[in-house]
């Protein structure tokens, strides 16, 4: 799906408190091409471009940049830092001078098929349906098979082994009753995961937790699937992982 309102009133959200903070920062938004009419991996070609375009044209820092994406745009980082590690064979490698300074994962899809049984039990949890899923996931990968740049939940462990060169943090957010729970704490327990607590009783030590080194997952009860972004757009107020992603955003500023 293209970006929507809500894509722009969390960023919106984020540089004004960012502001406040005192801290400076701006966005970059890829506008990828969307499936079926391009299919993978012309989405993690464009997505390594906007970073090389960053780091070479504009003269960010890796050490500058963080990474943020929501459903199939956390799918697209994953395959984006996995191309930093084991370049795949039809995009042109990037070599980054330092790591990245983090990346934020709303409701990542961690597979691409709705194999898991919680499509059947969590479907009313959602807001697309089991099988709108099963066939957005089969217009992205059209004639291409699954593998470990698009599906980061069944790459072997070794394959994230350099993620510690690439990138220096990441947060995983998800809501606990959404059909691909499963699917992402399982994905981000592979990689190596710290669970922060429930946003109301947080501090920002639970954020210095950290394992791969730095993974950290926060799952909500009350909100929904990337409701960081959806929310905003049918009008509702900030939800928890968003506030959490925000105050993760700016603490590493």
């Amino acid at each position: 799906m293209p970006a929507s309102s809500g894509h722009f009133a969390f960023l919106t959200s984020l540089l004004t408190k960012a502001a406040a903070a005192g801290k400076s920062v701006a966005v970059l938004v890829l506008q990828y091409d969307l499936a079926p009419g391009r299919q993978y991996p012309r989405q993690i070609t464009q997505a390594v471009e906007l970073l090389r375009h960053t780091t070479t044209t504009l003269g960010k820092s890796p050490s500058q940049v963080m990474l943020m994406g929501d459903s199939a745009g956390g799918n697209l980082i994953f395959g984006v830092l996995a191309h930093l590690m084991h370049p795949h064979p039809s995009i042109q490698p990037l070599k980054l001078a330092k790591p990245l300074r983090g990346a934020l994962l709303s409701s990542p899809v961690c597979v691409l098929n709705t194999d898991n049984p919680r499509f059947r039990t969590h479907e009313v949890q959602d807001p697309a349906s089991a099988e709108t899923i099963r066939v957005w996931l089969k217009n992205l990968l059209g004639s291409a098979k699954p593998d470990a740049w698009n599906e980061p939940l069944n790459a072997d462990v070794s394959w994230w082994n350099d993620l510690p060169n690439v990138i220096d943090e990441m947060l995983v957010t998800v809501a606990s009753n959404e059909m691909m729970a499963n699917d992402t704490r399982e994905c981000a327990e592979k990689i190596g995961v710290s669970v922060c607590p429930n946003v109301r009783e947080r501090t920002q030590a639970d954020f210095k937790q950290t394992v791969y080194k730095h993974l950290t997952l926060f799952s909500s009860e009350i909100d929904f699937h990337a409701e960081p972004t959806i929310g905003p757009s049918l009008g509702m107020a900030e939800g928890e992982a968003a506030s959490v992603m925000i105050s993760w955003a700016i603490e590493r500023m």
